[in-house]
């Protein structure tokens, strides 16, 4: 198995981020451990790069009031390039803040905002809550769907969480990256309607460029937003596949294979409850990751 640790580096990483880091940085214990890379596995992956460290910026925690940290956590890559999300929890350390965004779980057949998750999905999402155990409140946010919302409620339910500390925003959907709905709508035609292909084929290949906004630019765009939005130390997002797959591909550099559009392999689309882990330090260094919450990253 492929054993890497994704370094990004980010100019866009803003002064309203990394306030957002330095707030609520005393409250709670967290989950600790390292996530490193196997030295001795001949496959494994250097890091991408090391990320900016601005001149100044405010602590998150100092080192008098941190919990300490726990041993080091190995965070191992499947075939597909995805980790699960446990050990990316785990590893996260007491000068880091994490948002998770994840795809709903399974949901009724029909699709509206008012689309409730299955009781197969109640239960994906109790599963993934009990993978994020700690004595640190989770804050939760979502779109304004009734199948995100509830993922978060029954994701805090599993880690035995009492309160629900929780928003919608719809910053986390497929407009973030579609600049033009005729023309996304049009290439989808185009692919047999099918909007997994079109999403797909732009992200990783940068075709139907002009249906869509920058994906380097949308990601860090949404990315900001995000954690100017949050009010704990580690977040939940409730989002969609449309939303975390082009999310995915860009903090993976293409790594983890999502690519449905490619003939002759066995391809799915992105799975329940998986998505990316996005963790900043208080120098404003970012590590990310693809993750799953359930066995699979694919359906």
């Amino acid at each position: 198995m492929n054993k890497y640790v994704l370094l990004l580096s980010s100019a866009a990483l803003t002064a309203s981020l990394l306030s957002a880091c330095s707030d609520d940085s005393s409250s709670g214990s967290n989950p600790a451990g390292t996530a490193t890379e196997s030295s001795s596995s001949p496959a494994a992956v250097d890091p991408v790069s090391s990320a900016i460290v601005p001149e100044s910026s405010p602590s998150i925690a100092s080192s008098s009031d941190a919990t300490p940290a726990a041993p080091v956590t190995e965070i191992t890559y499947d075939e597909f390039g995805f980790v699960d999300i446990q050990p990316v929890f785990l590893s996260i350390q007491p000068n880091e803040k994490a948002i998770f965004v994840m795809r709903h779980g399974e949901r009724q057949p029909y699709i509206t905002k008012e689309s409730k998750l299955t009781d197969d999905g109640i239960e994906q999402a109790i599963s993934v809550g009990q993978k994020l155990v700690s004595d640190e409140e989770i804050y939760f946010l979502s779109t304004d769907f009734v199948r995100t919302k509830m993922t978060c409620e029954y994701i805090a339910q599993g880690r035995g969480q009492t309160t629900f500390p929780y928003d919608t925003s719809n910053i986390f959907t497929k407009e973030a990256f579609v600049k033009d709905t005729a023309k996304f709508t049009e290439y989808n035609n185009m692919e047999g309607g099918s909007n997994k292909m079109t999403l797909t084929k732009w992200a990783y290949n940068g075709e139907f460029a002009d249906a869509f906004y920058d994906l380097g630019e949308a990601c860090e765009k949404v990315i900001n937003e995000a954690f100017s939005l949050t009010k704990g130390r580690i977040t939940v997002i409730g989002s969609h596949d449309e939303f975390v797959t082009p999310l995915i591909v860009y903090l993976s550099e293409g790594k983890a294979d999502l690519r449905i559009f490619e003939p002759g392999k066995n391809r799915h689309w992105v799975n329940f409850l998986t998505g990316a882990a996005i963790i900043v330090d208080d120098q404003g260094n970012r590590r990310a990751y693809p993750i799953k919450g359930l066995a699979d990253a694919h359906e």
